[in-house]
């Protein structure tokens, strides 16, 4: 069940992502990682990004833990999972247009998501739907807003990695509840909630560490907006 760290890697702020301006130029390094995340990662060549799990992305070994817990002995869910990786294969990010590839991963998920749903109790059965509508925004908010991330945000990377940015990100996560563990998972609200509050610490990082732009501004008016959507 590693593919559950997916949701760390794809939202930008759990998924801290610097995409140079020239990747658009390389197309053909856009790869499929796949890897220790388990569900495959969308993303460009691993010299075009940099990526960084933080915020709610840390919650995730104990929400892991406890869908292991509920789940770990559904063989349907494990098959199910299988072919839905070889499944997102066929649709590579950014050389397929943007709505054909989210219909792609709409389409991969069906029988994951209605295995999910089979195992898990009553009251977690609105995460499947979740987790995948999450995945959706931020696809989106990755296409959409491809070039203001190359401009805006890119430029920034290194300084959101230097002292006292890190140091001060990090403590804006455990102001937020870090700690709490898989509870966080027995309802939307409750799960939305600590979710956003994390997203935010990455918006407040960014205020304080980064050159305020034009692109920049854009790109942090959609990310929460696309944190956001799956909430409502």
């Amino acid at each position: 069940m590693r593919w559950l760290l997916f949701l760390s890697v794809l939202t930008v702020g759990l998924y801290r992502c610097a995409i140079t301006s020239d990747v658009i130029k390389e197309e053909h390094n856009v790869l499929f990682e796949s890897g220790k995340h388990g569900l495959l990662a969308f993303v460009p060549s691993r010299k075009r990004v940099t990526r960084e799990i933080g915020g709610a992305g840390s919650k995730l070994p104990h929400i892991e833990n406890r869908v292991k817990e509920l789940c770990a002995n559904d063989k349907r869910l494990n098959d199910s999972m299988a072919t839905m990786k070889t499944c997102l294969k066929k649709k590579p990010v950014f050389l397929t247009p943007r709505d054909e590839f989210i219909e792609n991963i709409d389409h991969c998920s069906v029988e994951t998501r209605n295995e999910l749903r089979k195992c898990l109790p009553e009251k977690l059965r609105y995460f499947p739907d979740f987790f995948f509508n999450l995945v959706d925004s931020v696809v989106k908010l990755l296409y959409d807003d491809f070039g203001e991330i190359a401009r805006g945000l890119a430029p920034c990377v290194s300084k959101l990695n230097e002292e006292p940015s890190k140091t001060n990100y990090e403590k804006c996560l455990k102001s937020t509840g870090e700690d709490i563990q898989e509870e966080i998972l027995e309802s939307k609200e409750k799960f939305c909630g600590k979710f956003l509050e994390a997203a935010n610490c990455f918006i407040k990082q960014l205020n304080d560490t980064c050159t305020t732009n034009e692109d920049l501004e854009k790109f942090k008016k959609d990310y929460i907006a696309a944190v956001k959507r799956p909430c409502k």
